[in-house]
Protein backbone atom coordinates (compact mmCIF):
# COMPACT_ATOMS: atom_id res chain seq x y z
CA UNK A 1 0.00 0.00 0.00
CA UNK A 2 2.10 2.51 0.67
CA UNK A 3 6.18 3.32 1.43
CA UNK A 4 7.12 3.38 4.97
CA UNK A 5 9.97 5.73 4.39
CA UNK A 6 7.37 8.47 3.05
CA UNK A 7 4.83 7.76 5.33
CA UNK A 8 7.53 8.76 8.22
CA UNK A 9 8.60 11.95 6.34
CA UNK A 10 5.32 12.96 6.06
CA UNK A 11 4.58 12.70 9.61
CA UNK A 12 8.27 14.22 10.58
CA UNK A 13 6.84 16.92 8.11
CA UNK A 14 3.92 17.37 10.14
CA UNK A 15 5.51 17.56 13.46
CA UNK A 16 8.11 20.38 11.98
CA UNK A 17 4.78 22.49 10.49
CA UNK A 18 3.27 22.52 13.75
CA UNK A 19 6.08 23.55 15.67
CA UNK A 20 5.26 26.65 17.70
CA UNK A 21 1.34 27.13 16.12
CA UNK A 22 -0.21 24.06 17.06
CA UNK A 23 0.59 20.97 19.03
CA UNK A 24 0.49 17.99 16.16
CA UNK A 25 -1.04 14.95 16.27
CA UNK A 26 0.29 11.49 17.26
CA UNK A 27 2.07 8.78 15.51
CA UNK A 28 -0.81 6.46 15.87
CA UNK A 29 -3.14 8.87 14.55
CA UNK A 30 -1.51 9.95 11.73
CA UNK A 31 -0.26 6.20 10.48
CA UNK A 32 -4.19 4.42 11.10
CA UNK A 33 -6.14 6.77 10.53
CA UNK A 34 -5.03 10.04 8.41
CA UNK A 35 -2.58 7.93 6.24
CA UNK A 36 -5.09 5.21 5.02
CA UNK A 37 -8.03 8.12 4.67
CA UNK A 38 -5.47 9.98 1.98
CA UNK A 39 -4.93 6.41 0.76
CA UNK A 40 -1.47 6.74 0.76
CA UNK A 41 -1.43 10.46 -1.08
CA UNK A 42 1.26 12.08 1.00
CA UNK A 43 -0.10 15.65 0.01
CA UNK A 44 -3.51 14.62 1.72
CA UNK A 45 -2.11 12.85 4.01
CA UNK A 46 -0.12 16.11 5.52
CA UNK A 47 -3.21 18.46 5.01
CA UNK A 48 -5.44 16.48 6.59
CA UNK A 49 -3.00 15.77 9.60
CA UNK A 50 -2.35 20.17 9.82
CA UNK A 51 -6.48 20.65 9.92
CA UNK A 52 -7.02 18.10 12.99
CA UNK A 53 -3.73 19.12 14.66
CA UNK A 54 -5.87 22.67 13.53
CA UNK A 55 -8.92 21.83 15.01
CA UNK A 56 -10.30 22.42 11.94
CA UNK A 57 -11.45 18.87 11.39
CA UNK A 58 -12.41 15.87 13.67
CA UNK A 59 -12.01 12.34 13.91
CA UNK A 60 -15.67 11.70 12.60
CA UNK A 61 -15.03 14.66 9.93
CA UNK A 62 -11.85 12.58 8.77
CA UNK A 63 -13.54 9.40 8.41
CA UNK A 64 -15.94 10.42 5.88
CA UNK A 65 -13.13 12.61 4.29
CA UNK A 66 -13.05 12.02 0.64
CA UNK A 67 -10.81 13.30 -2.47
CA UNK A 68 -12.66 16.35 -4.62
CA UNK A 69 -11.97 14.39 -7.56
CA UNK A 70 -13.82 11.50 -5.72
CA UNK A 71 -16.54 13.25 -4.24
CA UNK A 72 -17.66 14.73 -7.20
Amino acid sequence: MTNPELRMSVYKEHVLDCKGSCEPIDWHTFKIHVWRVADGDWADAFMLAGKLAGGQMTMSQLQSWKPWHLSR
